[in-house]
Parts: C-alpha cells; structure tokens; sequence
C-alpha cells in the first residue's frame, strides 16, 4: 500500500474513532437519562430537557468542532495524478 493510501486510511479510522466516541456518548446517556421515572421531574436547560443538551446537543457539537479541526490542520491535501504506485 503506498503511503498516500495508509495515510488516507488512517485519517479515516481517526474520524470514524471520533464519531463512534461520540455515538456511543449519545446512546449511553440518552438510555440512562431520557426516561425519567417520574416525567414532572424533568428540568430544562435553553429551553430542551436537560438530557437532550447533555446526551445530543453537547456531543454533537463537540464532534462537529473536532472534525473541523481534524480536517483543517491534520488532514493533508494531496495533488490529484498518478500514484506513487506507478
């Protein structure tokens, strides 16, 4: 595998690392704190119940920012053309 493909590859697992975290943040908290047992308990942060903010919003916004910066400084830019195979 040339080296433009295993860096490619590894930029790939990274993000998909990042966004797997992050899934698995949205579904662990969201299964332990949207279903209170009492429903007039519910508090509400901005306006959305307090898990919503801290279960999907949060973790989203937070992996969307990494990301960005992920493929802004980290990510390199290659020229279209022929492979280093070739």
């Amino acid at each position: 595998m040339s080296g433009l493909a295993q860096r490619s590859r590894k930029e790939a697992i990274w993000i998909l690392f990042i966004w797997v975290g992050f899934a698995m943040w949205v579904l662990g908290y969201s299964a332990l704190y949207a279903y209170p047992k009492d429903p007039s308990t519910m508090r509400l942060t901005f306006g959305l119940p307090t898990w919503v903010v801290w279960g999907i919003l949060l973790p989203w916004i937070l992996a969307t920012m990494i990301t960005i910066w992920f493929c802004l400084f980290v990510v390199e830019d290659h020229e279209n053309g022929a492979c280093d195979d070739e």
